[in-house]
């Protein structure tokens, strides 16, 4: 529904271009928001990809006791993160995920 009304407001605005959202592929790393919305701290302040697994021994981007969250949700980790969501290319700490696989 979000997304619908995010459409409808695309196709109303004149001076603003947004590209690369396909969020209704299914078995698509695009189906996941969250790189984008959504970031998740853990107990112990490292930021995993996401609050769906919070294994940072898998996977993190920083922790928040070391690095501002600013510094981390831009830093060079997750920026590649995220430009694997621009490829649709699904990592592998996202394999089985029920946003990618929905």
């Amino acid at each position: 529904m979000a997304f619908q009304k995010l459409e409808e407001k695309i196709k109303l605005t004149k001076n603003v271009t947004v590209s690369t959202r396909c969020f209704f592929d299914k078995g698509s790393f695009q189906n996941c928001k969250f790189p984008f919305t959504h970031f998740y701290v853990c107990w112990n302040g490292f930021v995993p990809p996401c609050c769906a697994k919070p294994f940072p021994k898998e996977k993190n981007f920083g922790n928040v006791f070391e690095s501002s969250v600013m510094q981390i949700l831009n830093g060079e980790s997750f920026q590649q993160w995220r430009k694997l969501w621009y490829k649709n290319i699904t990592p592998d700490f996202c394999n089985n995920c029920h946003m990618v696989m929905s």
